[in-house]
């Protein structure tokens, strides 16, 4: 089932690009939620859920395509309800760009969260899979990276910045349930704007800052493709950039694409989290 939009002139370049954008990140969310589907419950608010059927003997089965596509019209029923907001009955392609530079960002987030939820073990045994809001923010996560207990959270509420102002990013991962400076091992915010350049370096440096954020614990991601030069700055300000266009335009599944690339800081975040299990974040010399 591929989602095209009824069409009443011409697609533009760009036009076609934001449908392409959305079938392959939502064709990618739901190889993840199938993968995941004997751990996690998946939700879309107002849309459905996906979710393991048992069979005979009360195992879960291998998830059905029916099942699939249930989820499939969840995930499409969120970005429908973006263009009736945005006026799609007046132009149905420009519409469908316009939803998807609102809603892209958070289908991201959620293919995003279901990398992270199989790159990492599961925290603790559970005898029913665990339900997650996949639009919205959810309940801290518990999983484990070599051993170590992590908690991964979906726009928690951060209050101890520097300027005292209270954020909350799209995704953390931190040694405790409530995410604080001294325990967060990883903040990615998922939607970066849509060009990555000296004034959003600058702007995301100064987020990162904020939430005393350690050298490349900070990552965002760019819908563009990213300039050398713009990716050596991000270097030197210790920010880790994502091109998601570079993901995009290789072909292939995504989902394993993005991992690989969140894999590669894997290793920088374990050797944050050694620190902060040794030292503490503030609490001793910085060798991350």
């Amino acid at each position: 089932m591929e989602f095209r939009p009824r069409l009443q002139r011409a697609e533009t370049k760009e036009e076609k690009k934001a449908r392409e954008d959305f079938v392959e990140i939502v064709d990618a969310i739901l190889r993840l939620a199938d993968l995941l589907r004997l751990r996690y419950i998946l939700t879309v608010p107002g849309a459905g859920a996906f979710e393991p059927r048992p069979n005979h003997d009360g195992r879960a089965e291998p998830a059905a395509r029916e099942q699939l596509d249930e989820f499939r019209k969840a995930l499409h029923a969120y970005f429908e309800s973006a263009r009736r907001k945005l006026g799609a009955e007046a132009n149905e392609n420009g519409a469908t760009k316009r939803a998807w530079d609102r809603t892209k960002g958070k289908f991201a987030e959620v293919l995003t969260l279901l990398v992270l939820l199989r790159q990492l073990s599961p925290g603790s045994r559970r005898g029913s899979p665990e339900e997650i809001d996949a639009m919205e923010g959810f309940d801290p996560i518990e999983l484990t990276d070599r051993g170590n207990r992590l908690f991964l959270s979906g726009q928690t509420r951060m209050t101890d910045t520097v300027s005292g102002l209270a954020t909350r990013p799209d995704l953390v991962l931190a040694t405790s349930r409530d995410p604080t400076p001294g325990t967060v091992v990883q903040l990615i915010e998922c939607k970066c704007v849509k060009k990555l350049t000296a004034s959003v370096l600058r702007n995301e440096f100064g987020k990162a800052s904020d939430l005393k954020a350690k050298p490349f614990c900070y990552t965002i991601y760019s819908w563009e493709s990213v300039r050398p030069k713009h990716k050596e700055a991000a270097r030197r300000l210790g920010i880790s950039v994502v091109d998601l266009r570079e993901i995009l335009t290789r072909g292939g599944d995504i989902g394993e694409h993005l991992a690989d690339r969140l894999g590669c800081r894997f290793v920088r975040v374990t050797l944050v989290l050694q620190q902060i299990l040794r030292v503490g974040f503030f609490g001793g010399a910085d060798s991350a």
